[in-house]
């Protein structure tokens, strides 16, 4: 049985030089990956709709050396959503669920998987998504019991009724202007997970306080951003451990 060790998260600064390396799965799937070569407990991280940006590379290194080993796969292939079409929001929904959710999104998360269980030997994976990516994440866990629970951050396209049809044990953070999930999240204290689920709601922080374009060099948000993966931290080695 793998244990797990829990190490502290150094504090995010907004001014990280990237410490992991890139790579290729596949055809066109560019990956950063990050943390302990000699870890047997992975987390694939999925970004939102911006594409890899300053604050996820540091996240990312900064997961990684808490002792897990950490993949962020680039799921849009570097390609932005037209500024545009972001005026529609709705409409890029429909846009990713044709392109990106399905068909495509499955086969590239299969790929990252197999990759972390194959090549570096992974034993215990565990997800974090953060706008988009929650959802992303979401759609993974409901589909592959080797998931072993997740973190979402002021998630997109989420709604009470996916929240509380989770499988796996989940940590939600949400911001002040977020969809209300409090009626999924109740439903986390009926789960046979329940003490390795946690919700919480920053009534200070708005949509995107932890994602890859907020300024985390600002002092109020850099603290919610270190509370947030302090929690993060703690229920994954809770879960990793089973207890």
């Amino acid at each position: 049985m793998v244990s797990f060790t829990k190490h502290t998260i150094p504090h995010v600064t907004g001014k990280h030089v990237p410490k992991g390396e890139r790579f290729t799965l596949g055809d066109d799937l560019e990956c950063y990956i990050s943390g302990d070569k000699s870890s047997k407990v992975a987390i694939i991280y999925c970004y939102d709709i911006f594409l890899f940006k300053p604050n996820h590379f540091e996240i990312v290194d900064l997961l990684g050396s808490s002792g897990y080993r950490v993949i962020m796969p680039d799921f849009l292939r570097n390609k932005p959503i037209p500024e545009e079409e972001l005026k529609d929001v709705p409409a890029v929904v429909r846009k990713l669920e044709v392109e990106i959710l399905s068909p495509q999104y499955p086969i590239d998360f299969d790929a990252v998987k197999e990759y972390l269980v194959k090549v570096e030997k992974m034993e215990k994976i565990l997800l974090i998504g953060e706008m988009l990516g929650a959802r992303m994440a979401m759609i993974a866990s409901q589909h592959d019991p080797i998931y072993l629970g997740m973190a979402l951050m002021h998630p997109a396209c989420v709604h009470n009724e996916q929240v509380e049809s989770v499988k796996i044990p989940t940590i939600l953070i949400n911001s002040s202007d977020d969809v209300d999930l409090s009626k999924g999240a109740a439903t986390f204290k009926a789960k046979p997970f329940a003490n390795l689920c946690y919700f919480e709601v920053f009534p200070d922080m708005v949509h995107g306080f932890a994602s890859g374009f907020a300024d985390w060099t600002d002092p109020k948000i850099a603290k919610r951003v270190d509370q947030t993966y302090r929690i993060i931290n703690d229920y994954f080695a809770r879960i990793i451990n089973g207890n």
